[in-house]
């Protein structure tokens, strides 16, 4: 046994450093930690570790990080998919360095690393005062006071906006994030905060940070050198939506133009022959282009070298254009939020002609605008730049593993990572035994699927609607799992706003505080997965969740053509509708069981689930394999699922007489 090995069955066994601390031990977190320990130490570069929800993963592998740094003095990169779940992870930090301190008497040095977006610039706030005075803004004693706190928190505090808006709220009138935030062009050190964290992450044995940054690392210096280092990937699942978000970029050609007439109007002169050539250039070539469209997006490497040739002309004309506006118009508009987004655009052409086989043009569905299109950075191309570097990966998640089958696999992802399954090192899955309990609801067989003829069936709708006005009668708190932010404006005007609804644009915590504190209903398409809210004595704050449809992406034709590309190069018989939809299937039946993984947090947690998609039943074999993309101590719970027609109706077993007394 290695001695990392040892030294964390000493702290997870039953009579090892977590009871003697008065903390708890369970068996399934002691194997998660050892197989996480094979992992850290193994040959193999890639591996994956499945754990439900209970293991206490997150514990596991940072306490297995720290052991295995103060030993080899080897770095170990802690990514996760987003910055709540980055918060919750550096919760767990304290009680790491304990047990690495109290084990090997080392402190082993911790950092934490997001982007410069969220840091705010003192500078940039200074000049957005000076342009808010000129418009007639009236800069009140909030306005003085972020600035003051600005200061004081780049120089010694943590300089972050989310801080400042803990502590104080709202931003003052006039003020919004992306106009006092630092970017590229923001001076060095305007926030020492954010100079700090860059260049400790650089260094610090164990970085925590978010699935962004990784890729970022896979082509810049941002994590420092990356050879011989340990990316511990967690929420590993959601690695392949972190790559797409960074790298599914189009840049609107008519958005240039209003961009431009944004530089323009605030010019105190409102004339500028340079802005006006770009506003003139940017709408000839959004007609130009439009000749090019066949209604479908259109990828470089499948087209002509003539409509290259076109798109390329284009593109360095207006690079030409913009670069000249932003020269002589920099001295007037430097901290204005249009003349900084303007910058990052000619940062993005300036780069768009030099990776043709990465690019195309994109059209807008209804009025076909064209846009100039970046693919996404495929989740394979970024971890092996990491692997040829001498970097290692680890991918954990809860539904990391393939769904619906009953051996446990990892095909998926390797598939997603282009490596064949059994060149993958360690493959393991864990799941407690006993883990809160779960009631299933289903509709009856009658009920129509959701879409009629590509419309939302409005009978199907009327049921959904019954099924929440039943559950806000019955329980105190209710989390509707919406798909989509069109579904919770419909709802919100089917249930007359009597509810909490999480509509695009607003914040989710004040909704959150509102349900904890009101009751009744939390209806949002964005908290499938990293949310766990608990009430202030940690017991569980709901106990009925509403799930309004199977979460099935929208088909991506842009995908799907990709596929069939990749597919007739390599002279591949394989369907790529076959496997396109497969792969669809698997990311609902993962979002499904992460949405479930919402109800039950704790060991005493109980909730009854109510499933308003009929599609669940429509096919055995469908059902099945829903329900064995729950944790295995689910799968009956679902396949024994109760009908429920939705209506608020009377239970015939759980009424006496005298209860009935006014009903007939």
């Amino acid at each position: 046994m290695s001695k990392l090995k040892e030294l964390t069955s000493h702290v997870f066994s039953p009579d090892g450093w977590l009871i003697e601390n008065g903390y708890r031990h369970t068996d399934v977190q002691l194997a998660y930690a050892l197989s996480v320990c094979d992992a850290i130490e193994h040959s193999k570069q890639i591996h994956a570790i499945s754990a439900d929800t209970g293991v206490g993963k997150t514990l596991a592998y940072l306490v297995v990080s720290a052991l295995y740094n103060a030993l080899n003095n080897k770095r170990v990169v802690i990514a996760t998919h987003s910055i709540e779940l980055l918060r919750q992870i550096e919760k767990d930090i304290p009680i790491a360095n304990r047990i690495t301190e109290a084990l090997t008497d080392t402190t082993v040095p911790f950092s934490t690393r997001i982007g410069k977006q969220h840091y705010l610039d003192p500078d940039r706030i200074e000049l957005l005062y000076v342009n808010l005075v000129d418009e007639g803004v009236e800069l009140t004693s909030k306005h003085h006071e972020l600035l003051s706190w600005a200061k004081t928190s780049a120089l010694t505090g943590s300089g972050l906006i989310s801080d400042w808006r803990q502590s104080f709220g709202a931003l003052p009138i006039g003020v919004t994030e992306e106009a006092i935030c630092l970017t590229k062009y923001s001076r060095d050190g305007a926030n020492n905060a954010e100079s700090r964290s860059s260049a400790n992450a650089k260094v610090a044995g164990i970085v925590i940070t978010t699935h962004a940054m990784m890729i970022n690392a896979a082509f810049t210096e941002v994590l420092g050198n990356i050879g011989d280092i340990t990316f511990l990937i967690d929420e590993g699942d959601k690695f392949e939506n972190a790559a797409e978000l960074i790298g599914n970029v189009f840049i609107p050609v008519k958005r240039i133009a209003s961009i431009a007439k944004a530089c323009l109007s605030n010019l105190k002169s409102k004339k500028s022959k340079s802005l006006s050539a770009l506003i003139n250039l940017a709408y000839e070539y959004d007609n130009a282009l439009r000749d090019m469209d066949t209604g479908k997006d259109i990828h470089f490497k499948h087209v002509g070298n003539e409509q290259i040739k076109q798109v390329e002309h284009c593109v360095s004309e207006i690079v030409q254009s913009m670069s000249v506006a932003l020269k002589s118009s920099k001295r007037s508009l430097a901290n204005l939020t249009a003349f900084n987004e303007l910058q990052l655009i000619n940062d993005f052409l300036s780069s768009f002609n030099k990776n043709i086989s990465l690019r195309g043009l994109h059209f807008s569905k209804k009025r076909r605008n064209p846009a100039f299109l970046r693919f996404f950075q495929s989740p394979a191309a970024v971890i092996h730049r990491h692997l040829e570097k001498g970097a290692s990966a680890i991918f954990t998640s809860a539904t990391i593993r393939d769904m619906g089958r009953s051996e446990i696999s990892f095909s998926f992802l390797a598939s997603t990572l282009m490596v064949a399954e059994s060149d993958m090192g360690v493959k393991a899955s864990f799941s407690p035994r006993q883990y809160g309990d779960l009631q299933f609801f289903v509709p009856d067989n009658e009920l129509p699927n959701p879409y009629q003829h590509g419309e939302v069936n409005s009978l199907w709708r009327r049921y959904v609607t019954d099924v929440i006005r039943y559950t806000q009668s019955r329980y105190e708190r209710v989390l509707v799992l919406a798909t989509s932010f069109d579904e919770v404006d419909a709802l919100s005007i089917l249930l007359k706003g009597h509810g909490a609804f999480h509509k695009q644009g607003t914040g989710l915590a004040p909704l959150v505080a509102q349900w904890e504190k009101n009751g009744g209903i939390l209806v949002s398409p964005s908290v499938w997965e990293g949310f766990s809210p608990r009430l202030s004595d940690g017991s569980q704050m709901f106990s009925s969740l509403v799930i309004t449809k199977l979460p099935y992406s929208v088909p991506c034709e842009l995908k799907l053509g990709e596929l069939r590309g990749r597919l007739a190069s390599q002279g591949s018989h394989y369907s790529a509708e076959a496997i396109y939809y497969k792969n669809l299937t698997q990311v609902a039946m993962r979002r499904f069981c992460q949405g479930i993984g919402r109800a039950v947090r704790a060991e005493t947690d109980q909730c009854d689930i109510y499933i308003c998609d009929p599609r669940i039943l429509g096919n055995i074999k469908l059902k099945q394999g829903f329900a064995k993309a729950l944790p295995k101590r689910f799968e009956v719970k679902l396949e024994d699922a109760c009908q429920f027609d939705g209506k608020v109706s009377i239970e015939k077993a759980a009424k006496t007489m005298d209860e009935l007394e006014g009903w007939v």
